[in-house]
């Protein structure tokens, strides 16, 4: 039986003045991320043509752990990563989130 992995991208855009900072905190974020579950990759892309724009790509095992994620992410109460707040354009309500699962022949919608 095939494991089930999810992909998951997280984008938003960082602040030119923040970005060395952003860069900084980079391991700080694969750690917390890394903490929420079954993570089996971070990837953390930027934009060729769009300077600023950070997408990560996240593999995880299981939908708890990208639930967990989402929640790190996004939630207004829960803020282990709320110092990235200050390098993101327009904060933390301008980080978008999706998870991806692979399409088969059986795949249902």
């Amino acid at each position: 039986m095939n494991q089930l992995i999810y992909t998951v991208f997280v984008e938003y855009r960082v602040e030119q003045e923040h970005w060395d900072k952003f860069i900084e905190n980079i391991p700080l974020i694969r750690q917390k991320t890394q903490a929420a579950g079954r993570v089996i990759s971070h990837l953390f892309l930027t934009g060729s043509e769009q300077p600023g724009l950070v997408v990560e790509n996240i593999q995880v095992a299981d939908w708890e752990t990208y639930e967990r994620i989402r929640a790190m992410r996004t939630c207004e109460t829960d803020r282990p990563l709320s110092q990235l707040d200050l390098f993101i354009k327009g904060g933390r309500s301008k980080i978008h989130i999706w998870a991806f699962k692979p399409i088969s022949e059986q795949s249902q919608l």
